[in-house]
């Protein structure tokens, strides 16, 4: 069974899923740089996100947005809180109404 899931949506008639069992990674891009976010499985058997901004085809910047449980309780990095102008229609999947809160 699948612990991680993930969405994206785009031109296509409808959104693509993907899960993953040990770890999910995307990347999001433009031609101003990316945005890569992990989903993995701490040590200590709980869930963790890495957000962080990258190069894309040479543009953008490396950067660590955060790193810490999805749950965002206990130890984490915060480096910058930013408040998103959209949501851009994108809803959580049916894992995260029992066990990620968005």
């Amino acid at each position: 069974m699948a612990r991680f899931y993930g969405v994206v949506s785009g031109r296509a008639r409808s959104p693509a899923s993907r899960l993953g069992t040990g770890a999910l990674r995307t990347v999001a891009a433009s031609w101003q740089g990316a945005v890569k976010v992990s989903l993995y499985i701490g040590a200590d058997g709980s869930d963790y996100a890495l957000v962080q901004l990258s190069k894309w085809h040479g543009a953008g910047t490396d950067r660590l947005l955060y790193e810490g449980p999805v749950a965002g309780s206990g130890r984490s990095r915060l480096v910058q809180r930013m408040k998103p102008k959209r949501s851009f229609g994108l809803k959580p999947g049916p894992e995260s109404q029992t066990s990620v809160s968005s």
